[in-house]
């Protein structure tokens, strides 16, 4: 099992709305987002299905990253801000299940939390993703909780 999983790229401070859903990404936030899906359409296994947030960051950094692939990106609400992890592993498994590779976009702490439970961390020490940032993750085992290995951990440096 491939799993990546990505927090949205760099987005402005403030949207025009003053809402938290409306904030769009920064031209940072776009080349890393360009980079990111530059990477996985050069690898062997990459992901079979892209899901976001219907946040307008995760949507833009998941669009970005879909093109590159050639694949649609689809919303999901168990993705959306301050989602509990439970709901982002629940939707790795049923892709997974499938024989899908999913490519999560969202927000810390959720993907945050949800990488370090898929590689056995301590739980309530997250494993840091800073935004742009993807981890590509694998498993031999059928339930990934604590038996991910991780195999990419991408962002892009300074530009």
């Amino acid at each position: 099992m491939m799993v990546f999983i990505a927090r949205h790229g760099k987005a402005h401070r403030d949207s025009a709305s003053g809402t938290d859903r409306d904030r769009a990404l920064k031209p940072r936030g776009r080349r890393q987002a360009a980079f990111l899906g530059e990477q996985l359409a050069a690898l062997v296994e990459r992901p079979g299905a892209v899901l976001m947030s219907p946040f307008v960051r995760t949507v833009e950094t998941a669009t970005i990253i879909a093109d590159a692939l050639d694949l649609e990106a689809l919303v999901d609400e168990r993705l959306i801000c301050d989602a509990p992890p439970d709901a982002a592993i629940d939707l790795i498994a049923e892709y997974t299940s499938l024989g899908v590779v999913p490519c999560l976009v969202g927000h810390n702490p959720q993907v945050s939390v949800v990488v370090s439970a898929l590689l056995g961390g301590v739980a309530g020490m997250p494993v840091g993703m800073r935004t742009g940032e993807l981890a590509a993750l694998a498993s031999d085992a059928p339930q990934p909780i604590g038996t991910c290995r991780l195999v990419h951990r991408l962002r892009l440096e300074k530009d």
